[in-house]
């Protein structure tokens, strides 16, 4: 009985995504006067200000030395920002990790203060997902950060700055 209760609730919850997915996309990607439009007769999309705009983006630019459409330009021109998230959250945890290792801390324990503290994680999630108490996460917690206490505070200050390797 509950792995047919288990995947009534799956296939809805995908089904509920899935079209809140699509109305979110067809919401930010078509212009507003676009939806109110009514259809056109002769199979063609009626003619509106945002659709020609849209449109006169990929058109090739006049007036140029090199041949380009103006999205062309503005991807050469103007650099997109990079996501440093990543590289971020990669090097809290090799410091987490460094640490573990000098404290001596085991994988679950690690594992804990990564999820805590690099993602953002709270017991209770982090608990469901193990399929334990909140309890043991944060005895968990509470044993590593005394072992990492015991290295002392120009350790561990070293290693978090980056001063001791």
């Amino acid at each position: 009985m509950g792995s047919s209760f288990y995947y009534f609730v799956v296939e809805m919850l995908k089904k509920r995504f899935l079209t809140f997915a699509t109305t979110q996309k067809r919401e930010r990607s078509s212009p507003v006067s676009y939806e109110n439009k009514p259809k056109s007769k002769k199979a063609r999309p009626t003619a509106s200000r945002e659709r020609v705009m849209i449109a006169s983006l990929e058109a090739p630019m006049q007036h140029v030395e090199t041949p380009q459409t103006l999205f062309e330009y503005v991807e050469t021109t103007r650099p997109a920002p990079q996501d440093t998230t990543h590289s971020e959250d990669q090097e809290a945890k090799d410091k987490i990790h460094r640490l573990a290792q000098l404290a001596g801390l085991n994988d679950k324990q690690e594992e804990t203060l990564v999820a805590l503290y690099v993602y953002g994680g709270d017991t209770t999630l982090l608990s469901q997902l193990r399929r334990c108490t909140t309890r043991t996460i944060r005895f968990q917690r509470q044993t590593a950060l005394e072992r990492i206490q015991e290295l002392g505070y120009e350790t561990v200050n070293g290693i978090l700055t980056g001063t001791n390797s």
